[in-house]
């Protein structure tokens, strides 16, 4: 039973006033409680900003301290002095400056001065141990030079201070900051020239929040991140400083609003969270932003304060009691107020719902209360007005469709619609007629393959999907049907979606076009152009005869033709073309000798006019050919005489098809132009002297030529002057020459000119002229001069061609050999050029030229990690960088990979190459941004002057580069002069390199074996493997002498592989003779992970000789780790995998990170024997190996000590707990017999550790 209207709108009003009512009361409640939200936002995000401030109070309090103790006299000539001097009253009185802020300032755990120009040794240090200071004694000071709170200060501007990241402190010393998060501030101390130390101060973070936090409640709990989202701070200690233990913890991740400030769209933020979120769940929370030193350097802390809502709404809950009672008490006023309107307004309505119930479209609308003067009124009126309309506008829609269908249907090109499933739902009456089908075979059928066949169909299908595939775009297609006059018609079809005003997709429409006609003539029209080219290009008559028979069956694939040409004799008719009739059969026809009845071309020939034959088999013209033409498979032939221009008969045109058959008006057609064709190119090819000379006004018409008066007036030009300059003939005859000039040339140049046409009648020469269009063009231009018998100018021709694009190749060209392609720098080739015009005009002056040399250091390091196209970002940068440390007189150029030279000319002084030089290690030290990513460089420089270095090119560039390769050597980020000791080193390198590729064939290679005692039992089961090279005339030369030559000069994969097939081979021997677990280390250098092949070499060979992995231990050095991309990686793995044990050397040495420790599977660590030379009891060296002994067992590593020479070294490290030992005490190196003697040895039970074999 349908509710009356007047109960529906009784419903809905008292709906709409409870309602109404319930969403007031819920706005009051809503709005108490977002104004105490908003109010403890507000609170909360000034706690974050106090919070903040006194955060950025104590940096810069600490910011002032290290100013304060760079600007001591003290430190400045601690500094100057050097790590070796004596200076122990300055460095005590320092020191207890350090200990009085360190007594200050509980936050502060460390305070050192470093020395930057030595390894950046520590010069004074004194750490907070047991909350009491202690100055660290100078043998356990150590080197920093690769921490970047060190080489990030160098650079520094006077009085700058550099801020560092947060992480936590892994520096090995006595200090409590030890595994602790601390903040390093740091600045530098300058010389007149250089950065000559740093002031650093540690600080404690978890001690300075302690001091700034003030009286912010326990409830309001505190976050801190670094600019990466990375924890800090964080109430689950697990998750602070996840980063340094190789996991990842993001407070972007378990706070989602936070990322706005991280990624510096906002300074700081305040909102609440969701119930869902990890951490700060239903929460309000502050986030602001604290920059860490100057804001140019981009880093920043994001530190964050959260409190749970559930303490801030707690006074809204007696509100929302009283609103529910209010709500209940206005919901039964209004429904009872709302019943009483419905009444009223029911009965005129439910009168109108029954007159437009029995409404029928195209009657008129009756019923309706439309007297009445109020809204239920107008409403009436209006459904009339609107019936009306609708009634007119269906009548005007009858009409128009059928206007459109008498459209399509007449329309000159096929039109069909389907719908998405292919059923045909309109097919105008053109494409049934074309077809010879009924529009109801369309229609009733689903099935295309019985309309067009099974393979048209399929094209259909395929044309289809493509169609809804694409979007707003029609598809194109051409079609091969055969049509109701049964010949086969090409046919373009236009296919466009059809859509609905949502753009829904609702069937396809397609367009069928004939363009049979169109196709043929663009073939007959293209193969007749290629003709002419070919004729143009006098080309050979044979090459022309083919292409004009290739056209005709171009045109019609059905057809073979052939071009018999007459003999000089006139008797006898020649194979001319017939590429495509089999070879026996032109063999037969070849010399066919004219006559009635021989053949269609003979008979043709003879009366010299056309022969149809249509069917060879039937005419008696080819009885002596029928066998013939059947085994060539030819079964009608049309001929047609050739002639010349003047009328004679130059041979035949003849059209061969597979199936009798007669021409129609349409072959008549092309074979009369075929014919006439070939008659244009047997007559030029026959024509004598005329001909000659024709085809040589053709050959010069490829130029643009004009011919003037002796006055230069314009008398006649040629078709391509025409092309060439967009002049026609009317345009330019009786103008002057002068309507192509450019204004590019001089006055001077057309006086030169004339001048040269006056004196000989000739000129020729590059011009540029100006086409009718305006665009400028270079033209080469000859012009010659025609005189009359008594020796007056009278005609002047000129002949020109466009050489545009030859002038734009050739600047093309040139650029490309003289500049490089990235950077737009000069190249090697360029650079030569300008340091030799360079030393000519210092010569002519008396001045110096500078040639600076520089290699940009850590550059693999980027195009490794981060890839060649950052590389190629960052070279573009850096060559920036160094033009604007120079002057515009000056070059700079790229010789290659990361090399840039400078060449600095004409100066009095070399200090101001030197300033030039400090100015760009200055601006490549600064950080380049490559996108997103940051990279830090710098550069090693050499410098040479000329004329005091050198006078000569090739030894200008052999000092700079030494003196670079100096410069790299010391340290990089620094410059060198060169100097004759450099030379001399050069030489020296130079013979060692010379005799290094002729060490390994000569044999002077020999493999030397230290033990490594296991200093429990005195067993040796391993072995090191230490190459030494017997030179004929130096003798033994070490390998710290040759080991780096040969990684420069890329021969120490070849010797490194060499190391460890003798140690192979070797400890194969040892495992059957000796131990069966025997282990040789082999040192792999790092330029061997690069080489490609080394890894899978060894362990090939290592299967070749059926060894195992674990035969093998691979040395490598610490710098490798730190470098490792993931070529060094999937080496490692690969060992690992193949069971070969990899060893740390030199532990301690170098950059010592724990954390790749962690990440690479590492054996053995080896300590290094400057840590064991000097054991003693209670000596610091002795604390250190316990420390590394004990560290590296708890990571599951053993260790081996280095350079043991005394039995107190031996058994100190035996207490401490190491597992290995290697040196003098045992033995020295040993040649493999003698190594051989000192197992046997063992093996007897005989052994002499105190003497020294």
């Amino acid at each position: 039973m349908r509710s009356s209207i007047g109960i529906k709108l009784g419903f809905w009003l008292a709906l709409l006033g409870t309602v109404s009512t319930g969403l007031t009361g819920y706005y009051v409640y809503d709005r108490s409680r977002v104004m105490l939200v908003e109010t403890a936002k507000d609170k909360l995000l000034n706690d974050a900003q106090a919070l903040g401030h006194r955060f950025a109070d104590a940096l810069a309090t600490t910011a002032s301290n290290v100013k304060f103790l760079a600007d001591l006299p003290v430190s400045a000539i601690i500094a100057s002095a050097g790590p070796n001097a004596e200076l122990p009253m300055r460095k005590n009185q320092l020191a207890e400056i350090f200990v009085s802020l360190l007594n200050t300032h509980p936050e502060y755990s460390q305070i050192r001065l470093i020395d930057t120009q030595h390894y950046g040794m520590e010069l004074v240090r004194v750490d907070r141990d047991q909350d009491t200071p202690k100055r660290i004694a100078d043998g356990q000071l150590q080197e920093k030079n690769h921490f970047p709170y060190v080489f990030e200060a160098v650079p520094l501007a006077a009085e700058q201070y550099y801020v560092s990241e947060i992480n936590l402190n892994q520096e090995l010393g006595t200090h409590l900051g030890f595994g602790k998060p601390t903040l390093r501030v740091a600045m530098p101390i300058k010389s007149a020239h250089a950065t000559i130390a740093v002031i650093v101060i540690n600080v404690d973070v978890d001690g300075l929040f302690e001091q700034v936090r003030g009286n912010i409640p326990d409830d309001i709990k505190l976050l801190l991140s670094n600019d990466r989202g990375d924890y800090l701070i964080h109430p689950d200690g697990n998750k602070t400083f996840g980063f340094e233990r190789g996991r990842s913890f993001l407070i972007q991740d378990d706070i989602p609003d936070a990322n706005a400030i991280l990624t510096n769209k906002q300074a700081h933020s305040v909102f609440t969270t969701s119930d869902s979120q990890n951490l700060a769940a239903s929460s309000i929370a502050a986030f602001v932003r604290l920059p860490l030193g100057s804001t140019s350097n981009g880093r920043f802390v994001m530190l964050g304060l959260h409190t749970p809502l559930k303490y801030v709404l707690q006074e809204s809950k007696a509100l929302g009691v009283g609103v529910i009672q209010i709500t209940l008490l206005f919901s039964l006023l209004a429904t009872a107020i709302s019943l009483i309107l419905a009444r009223i307004l029911a009965k005129p309505l439910n009168s109108m719902t029954n007159s437009i119930g029995h409404f029928n479209l195209g009657t008129p609308l009756t019923g309706l209360p439309v007297r009445r003067n109020d809204e239920i009124g107008y409403l009436a009126k209006s459904f009339m007005s609107m019936t009306e309309q609708l009634n007119s506008q269906v009548a005007e829609l009858h009409a128009s469709e059928a206007k459109l269908h008498a459209i399509l249907d007449n329309a000159p090109v096929g039109i069909w619609l389907t719908d998405l499933h292919r059923r045909f739902l309109f097919v105008n009456h053109t494409f049934c007629d074309a077809l010879g089908l009924p529009r109801a075979r369309f229609i009733d059928n689903e099935q295309i393959a019985e309309l067009f066949g099974a393979e048209i169909a399929a094209r259909f299908l395929s044309a289809d999907q493509q169609c809804l595939a694409q979007v707003n775009e029609p598809h194109l297609s051409v079609e091969q049907i055969k049509l109701a006059d049964g010949k086969l018609h090409t046919l373009q079809i236009t296919r466009t979606q059809l859509q609905n005003l949502d753009r829904e997709r609702l069937g396809i429409i397609g367009i069928a076009m004939d363009i049979s006609e169109r196709q043929k003539a663009a073939n007959r029209e293209r193969a007749h152009h290629h003709v002419l080219e070919l004729l143009s290009k006098g080309a050979a008559l044979p090459e022309i005869l083919k292409a004009v028979v290739l056209g005709v069956e171009e045109q019609n694939p059905a057809l073979l033709c052939s071009i018999l040409l007459l003999s000089s004799e006139g008797n006898r008719l020649f194979i001319g073309a017939a590429p495509h009739l089999p070879d026996f059969y032109n063999a037969a026809v070849d010399g066919l000798y004219l006559g009635p009845g021989v053949g269609s071309c003979g008979t043709a020939a003879y009366f010299g006019q056309r022969v149809i034959v249509e069917d060879i088999q039937n005419h008696p013209y080819w009885v002596p050919f029928n066998e013939l033409a059947a085994q060539a498979g030819l079964a009608s032939c049309w001929s047609e005489p050739i002639r010349s221009a003047s009328g004679h008969l130059l041979g035949t045109f003849g059209i061969y098809q597979r199936h009798p058959a007669a021409p129609g008006a349409d072959d008549i057609q092309m074979i009369e132009q075929a014919s006439h064709l070939a008659g244009i190119a047997i007559d030029r090819s026959r024509s004598n002297e005329e001909l000659q000379l024709a085809s040589l006004v053709y050959q010069n018409s490829s130029e643009a030529m004009a011919v003037t008066d002796a006055q230069g007036m314009i008398i006649n030009i040629n078709p391509a002057f025409t092309e060439l300059t967009g002049y026609a003939l009317d345009e330019v005859i009786g103008k002057n020459h002068n309507i192509l000039n450019s204004e590019r040339q001089g006055e001077q140049f057309y006086q030169a000119m004339w001048q040269a046409i006056n004196s000989s009648g000739h000129w020729k020469g590059e011009i540029w002229n100006r086409r009718k269009n305006g665009d400028i063009f270079a033209e080469q231009l000859t012009i010659n001069t025609i005189f009359s018998a008594d020796g007056v100018p009278q005609r002047r021709v000129a002949l020109f061609s466009d050489i545009t694009q030859k002038k734009q190749s050739e600047e093309l060209i040139w650029t490309q050999a003289n500049f490089d392609p990235l950077t737009g720098l000069p190249n090697r080739r360029m650079f030569h050029d300008r340091l030799d015009q360079e030393i000519k005009k210092a010569h002519r002056s008396g001045l110096q030229v500078a040639l600076i040399l520089l290699d940009l250091d850590r550059f693999k390091e980027v195009n490794d990690t981060l890839g060649h196209d950052m590389g190629d970002l960052l070279l573009k940068d850096a060559s920036q960088r160094l033009l604007r440390c120079v002057r515009d007189s000056d070059t700079v150029a790229r010789l290659g990979g990361d090399e840039f030279t400078v060449i600095l000319g004409e100066f009095e002084d070399a200090e101001n190459a030197e300033r030039v030089v400090r100015n760009i290690l200055q601006k490549l030290a600064e950080p380049f941004q490559l996108k997103s990513k940051v990279a830090y460089i710098s550069a090693s420089i050499g410098i040479t002057l000329y004329p005091k270095d050198a006078e000569r090119i090739d030894a200008l560039i052999k000092n700079a580069d030494q003196a670079m390769y100096a410069a790299k050597h010391q340290g990089r980020n620094r410059y060198c002069y060169f100097t004759s000791s450099m030379q001399e080193a050069a030489l020296a390198r130079m013979l060692i390199a010379e005799d290094l590729r002729n060490a390994i064939e000569a044999r002077q290679f020999e493999v030397y074996y230290q033990p490594v005692v296991e200093l429990g039992s005195g067993a040796i089961h391993k072995a090191e493997a230490l190459i030494r090279w017997q030179h004929p005339t130096r003798g033994m030369v070490s390998p710290a002498e040759f080991v780096h030559i040969a990684e420069d000069i890329g021969l120490i994969a070849e010797i490194g592989d060499w190391v460890f097939k003798q140690a192979a081979g070797q400890v194969k021997h040892w495992r059957c003779l000796y131990h069966p677990d025997f282990q040789i280390s082999v040192n792999k250098s790092p330029v061997q992970f690069y080489d490609g092949h080394s890894g899978d070499t060894w362990l090939e060979y290592l299967q070749t000789l059926e060894l195992p992995g674990q035969s093998i231990v691979a040395e490598i050095t610490e710098g490798l780790l730190l470098d490792a991309s993931n070529v060094v990686k999937d080496q490692l793995l690969a060992f690992r995998d193949a069971g070969i044990q990899v060893s740390l050397d030199d532990f301690g040495t170098g950059y010592s990170s724990l954390a790749y420790l962690k990440k690479f599977d590492i054996d053995y660590l080896k300590i290094d024997q400057s840590f064991v030379g000097n054991l003693a009891p209670n000596s610091s060296d002795k604390i250190l190996c316990e420390a590394i002994i004990v560290m590296a067992h708890k990571l599951g590593m053993k260790v081996i000590a280095e350079g043991i020479e005394t039995e107190q070294q031996r058994q100190l490290l035996l207490d401490a707990g190491c597992d290995y030992g290697q040196g003098y005490l045992f033995s020295r190196p040993l040649p493999a017999s003698r190594f051989e003697e000192l197992l046997a040895q063992r093996a007897s039970g005989f052994s002499a550790p105190d003497k020294l074999i």
